[in-house]
C-alpha cells in the first residue's frame, strides 16, 4: 500500500552537516535579505544558502534532507567497517559478510552476469509453457523484480483485521506510464532502448539482436503503460478496491496460469480469501525478452562494473541528472540499509549508538500538543457537521504512534549471507522478506511492523493501521534539537507531526475510518464541502511551474493538504504552548512567529537537478520544495501578520482564493 510520507525517500550518503543546524540561530549568511519575505519567502529564508551550495556531482539534489542523511551514513560507515573487522554477534557477522561481498569489485567484475544466468535460463525454458511462465513470474516477484504486474500482501481495506493478497499494475522499467506515452519523453525512450540493448549485449547478443530485443521490451511495456492508470487516479482508494475470489480472478486471467503462480509463491494454500486489482496478460513467448531484461535491470547494480555503469548512465544520469556515480562504499551502504532485514539489522546498531532516548520522550510531548491542536480545530470547524466531527475525533483518538525504532526488530536468523556473492545476498534477503509476507495471507496484521528503517530521515502515516511513525533519523536538527527554542521545534518537527496527522484526513486518508477501513463516515454535505476546499488547493498548485512543466495539483493534493494542515496545526499548538508556559522572547530580532515560519522554510531548502525536477513533476506526490514552502504560507493569515504581507505582494492571495481545511 501507499503510505503517505514526508518526502520522497533520499538515498543515504555521508558528509558533515552545517554547524548552524545544531544551534538556535538563523545565520544571516544563509538568508537573502534582498528578497522580501512578502515576495518569495523560500528565497528570503534560504537564498544565500541555495546560491552557495550547488549540487555536488554525485547527487541529483542537495538540501536539508540530504545533509541530515549524510550524518547518518557517516555513522553507518563506521558501523559496517567494525562489523566486517570485529563482529560481536551473528547479526554483525552478517553485516560484515554482506559488506565484503559488495565491496569486492574485482570479484564482481570477474563474475560478470554469471550470478543471474540461472534465472535467465529459467525464463528461456518457460517459452511456450504457461505454467512455467507463471512459476518464473512468481520467482521474479519474490526477488522484487517487477515484471508484468505487482503483488503484495496487506490489510484488507474492508476488514483491516485480516491480511489479503493483492495485485496491481506494474511491469514498467521507466518511472511512469507518461514516459511511454508523451511526445516530450521521446528522447528518454530512445535512451531506454539503448540501455536495454546494452544489457542484452551482456548475454552475448550481437548489436542487431540486442536492438531487436530492446524494441520488444519497449513495445510490451508501452502496452502495459496504455492499460495503466495515471498516478493521480491511483489516489482514489474506492476505485482501486476491486475484490475478487480466486475463481473470479482465474476467469479474468485466462491467458495466465494463476494456479501455478500462486503455488510457486507459496500462497495457494492460504488463498481461501480474496484477491484484488487488475492484471495484464499475454502469450508466454512474447514475454521472454521483457522478463530477461527485467532480471538484468533489477540485478545490474549488484553485478559487474559494466552493468552497474549502464544502470547509472540511464537511471541516475539521464532520469535524475546525477553527474557522477557515488563512491563504492556509499552505494553498498545504501543496499545494506534497505535489503538486510528491511534495513533494521543495521538500524538496530545505529539506534543503539545514535538515538538519544530523551528525544523519544520529548517527541511524545510534542505529539500530545499537536493532538490537542487537532482536537481543538476539528471541534471549531465551521464547515463540518457534528456527526462528521464525532467520527473525525474518534479517528484521532485511535491514532497509533511509533517513535524512534521498532519495539520488535526483524529477526534474520537462518538467512544465508556470504562474502562471495553480492547478488545472492540481495536475493536471499528479498526472498526471506517476501516469504514472510506471503505467510501472513488471511492472518492478522503485524501491528509492530515498520515500513521504513529507523535510520531513514522521513516519516509516514499508515492509513490501514491509522498510525503515524517517526523514525529516529528525522529526530535531529534542523527538524528537532533539545537546544532549540519552542518556535523552531514547532516549525520543524511540530509541522512534521502535523503533516502526518493531516494525512489521516487528506483526500486519501479521509476515506478511511478509525479502524483504517475504507468507510464513508462523512455526511453528503460535508463531503461536498471538503471536496470544494480540496479543489481550491488543486487549482492553486496547478498554476505553479517548474522548467516549463505544471505541477500536478491533483497528484500532489494529499501532500499539499498535509503541508498546509501540518503548519496550521503546529502553529496552533505553539500558541497553546505559549499560553500554558509563557511566550518566548524575540531571538536574533525575530519574533516566535517569524522563527516558526523560518524553521519551516529551512526544512525544505533544496537544489534539484532539472532532470530530477521534471521526473518528480510526473511521478512524485510531493510538490517542488519552493512551492512546499510558499504554497501553504500564502494561505495563512498568520504568516501575513508575521511578515507584513499586504495586497499586491507576491505572497498575498485574495481571501476568497485562500485554502483552509483543517
Amino acid at each position: 500500500p501507499h503510505h503517505p510520507s514526508l518526502c520522497p525517500s533520499p538515498s543515504l550518503t555521508a558528509m558533515s552537516a552545517p554547524a548552524s543546524y545544531e544551534t538556535n540561530t538563523f545565520p544571516a549568511s544563509e538568508m537573502d535579505p534582498s528578497v522580501p519575505a512578502s515576495a518569495d519567502f523560500y528565497r528570503h529564508a534560504n537564498g544565500a544558502w541555495l546560491d552557495a551550495n550547488p549540487i555536488p556531482p554525485e547527487f541529483p539534489r542537495w538540501g536539508t534532507f540530504t545533509l541530515v542523511n549524510e550524518r547518518a551514513v557517516a555513522e553507518l560507515h563506521n558501523i559496517v567497517k567494525e562489523c566486517a573487522e570485529t563482529p560481536k554477534n551473528a547479526d554483525e557477522a552478517m553485516i560484515g559478510d554482506f559488506w565484503r561481498s559488495g565491496m569486492d569489485e574485482a570479484r564482481l567484475n570477474d563474475l560478470g552476469v554469471q550470478p543471474v544466468m540461472g534465472l535467465i535460463g529459467e525464463v528461456r525454458e518457460a517459452v511456450g509453457d504457461k505454467a512455467k511462465l507463471a512459476r518464473v513470474v512468481a520467482k521474479l516477484h519474490m526477488l522484487d523484480i517487477g515484471v508484468l504486474f505487482n503483488f503484495g500482501v496487506s490489510e484488507d481495506v474492508n476488514n483491516t483485521t485480516q491480511m489479503i493478497f493483492k495485485v496491481s499494475q506494474g511491469g514498467l522499467g521507466l518511472p511512469d506510464r507518461d514516459f511511454y506515452l508523451q511526445d516530450a519523453r521521446a528522447e528518454i525512450r530512445s535512451k531506454y532502448l539503448d540501455f536495454a540493448a546494452t544489457l542484452f549485449s551482456a548475454l552475448g547478443l550481437d548489436a542487431d539482436a540486442a536492438a531487436a530485443a530492446a524494441a520488444q521490451v519497449l513495445a510490451l511495456e508501452t502496452r502495459l503503460a496504455e492499460a495503466s492508470w495515471p498516478k493521480a487516479e491511483l489516489r482514489d482508494a474506492k476505485k482501486k478496491d476491486n475484490p475478487r475470489t480466486v475463481a473470479a480472478l482465474r476467469e479474468e486471467m485466462r491467458g495466465f496460469d494463476l494456479d501455478a503462480y500462486l503455488a510457486a509463491l507459496g500462497a495457494a494454500e492460504r488463498m481461501g480469501g480474496e484477491c484484488a486489482g487488475p492484471l495484464n496478460n499475454g502469450t508466454p513467448s512474447y514475454f521472454t525478452e521483457d522478463l530477461e531484461f527485467h532480471v538484468l535491470r533489477a540485478a545490474a547494480r549488484f553485478l559487474d562494473g559494466k552493468m552497474e555503469g549502464a544502470a547509472f548512465e540511464f537511471y541516475d544520469k539521464t532520469i535524475r541528472g546525477q553527474k557522477e556515480m557515488k563512491p563504492r562504499y556509499k552505494r553498498v551502504i545504501e543496499v545494506l540499509n534497505s535489503e538486510l532485514g528491511r534495513g533494521e539489522v543495521l538500524g538496530k546498531i545505529y539506534c543503539a549508538r545514535c538515538f538519544p532516548e530523551d528525544a523519544k520522550a520529548k517527541m511524545v510531548e510534542y505529539v500530545e500538543e499537536l493532538v490537542e491542536a487537532v482536537r481543538g480545530r476539528i471541534k471549531t470547524l465551521e464547515w463540518m457537521q457534528d456527526s462528521t466531527k464525532d467520527s473525525a475525533l474518534k479517528k484521532l483518538d485511535c491514532f497509533g504512534l511509533k517513535i524512534g525504532y521498532p519495539d520488535r526488530w526483524v529477526d534474520v536468523t537462518g538467512l544465508e549471507i556470504t562474502a562471495d556473492s553480492f547478488w545472492s545476498n540481495v536475493a536471499n534477503s528479498r526472498i526471506r522478506e517476501n516469504m514472510e509476507m506471503v505467510s501472513k495471507i488471511n492472518g492478522p496484521p503485524d501491528k509492530l511492523r515498520w515500513e521504513m528503517p529507523p535510520q531513514l530521515v522521513n516519516a509516514y502515516f499508515h492509513p490501514y493501521k491509522n498510525e503515524i511513525v517517526f523514525p529516529a533519523g528525522i529526530l535531529q536538527p534542523p527538524f528537532f534539537s533539545k537546544n532549540y527554542d519552542p518556535a523552531l521545534i514547532f516549525g520543524g518537527i511540530g509541522a512534521v507531526i502535523g503533516h502526518e496527522q493531516s494525512h489521516g484526513y487528506d483526500d486519501q486518508g479521509r476515506q478511511y475510518d478509525h479502524r483504517g477501513q475504507l468507510h464513508d463516515w462523512w455526511t453528503s454535505d460535508d463531503a461536498k464541502a471538503y471536496d470544494a476546499r480540496a479543489q481550491k488547493i488543486i487549482e492553486q498548485f496547478d498554476k505553479y511551474t517548474v522548467h516549463g512543466m505544471n505541477v500536478q495539483g491533483k497528484l500532489t493534493q494529499g501532500e499539499n493538504i498535509a503541508d498546509l494542515g501540518g503548519l496550521k496545526l503546529a502553529y496552533t499548538a505553539m500558541q497553546n504552548y505559549f499560553e500554558k508556559n509563557g511566550r518566548q522572547p524575540d531571538i536574533d530580532g525575530y519574533t516566535a512567529e517569524q522563527r516558526f515560519f523560518l524553521s519551516w522554510a529551512r526544512v525544505w531548502r533544496m537544489n534539484v537537478s532539472e532532470e530530477l525536477a521534471k521526473t518528480f513533476i510526473t511521478t512524485d506526490p510531493h510538490s517542488p520544495p519552493n512551492y512546499r514552502t510558499n504554497g501553504p504560507l500564502s494561505n495563512m493569515p498568520e504568516f501575513y501578520e508575521a511578515f507584513g504581507v499586504a495586497e499586491g505582494d507576491a505572497m498575498w492571495r485574495p481571501e476568497s482564493d485562500r485554502v483552509e481545511i483543517w
